[in-house]
């Protein structure tokens, strides 16, 4: 009877759900005329729609207010944090519009940054060293972008 159970353990474990994975965030975006914006669900304490708005009331007690009419789209999108060990207290991305350059702090180790149209597409994605730098977007055209690098986004508005 035991020879039967070390048989059937090896088959159970392969069928048991690995606990092993990256971290992923549930993000409420919304669409707009003014671009694209995301909150995460687990900040969000309640949403109203009232007079024509849609009012996004945080846990933090504080609030923000769409115009209905202005809204395109509103979706939910669950978004990898990853396996990066998290930027430094204090790190942040920065924007030169008159360099259109990006400004990317040191890491622990390289990271890709990548850079995103509203629609999603990936628009270029370039690996960085250790250390930071810049990475220049003086070759795309005007619009809106957002800048992903080592657990930072930036939306910057290229004109």
């Amino acid at each position: 009877m035991k020879k039967r159970w070390w048989g059937i353990l090896p088959v159970i474990a392969l069928l048991a759900p690995q606990c092993v994975q990256a971290d992923e965030t549930e993000y409420m975006v919304f669409l707009s005329s003014a671009g694209e914006q995301g909150i995460a669900v687990s900040d969000l304490k309640k949403v109203v729609f009232q007079s024509g708005e849609m009012i996004v009331e945080k846990k933090d007690n504080t609030s923000e207010r769409f115009a209905l009419k202005d809204m395109n789209k509103m979706f939910f999108r669950m978004q990898s944090t990853g396996i990066e060990k998290p930027a430094e207290a204090g790190a942040r991305l920065t924007w030169n519009a008159q360099t259109a350059e990006v400004g990317l702090p040191a890491t622990s180790s390289g990271a890709w940054a990548t850079v995103y149209s509203l629609s999603g597409t990936v628009i270029c994605k370039e690996r960085m060293a250790a250390a930071g730098g810049t990475l220049s977007l003086s070759h795309l055209p005007k619009g809106v972008y957002v800048v992903h690098y080592a657990g930072m986004t930036l939306k910057i508005v290229k004109s």
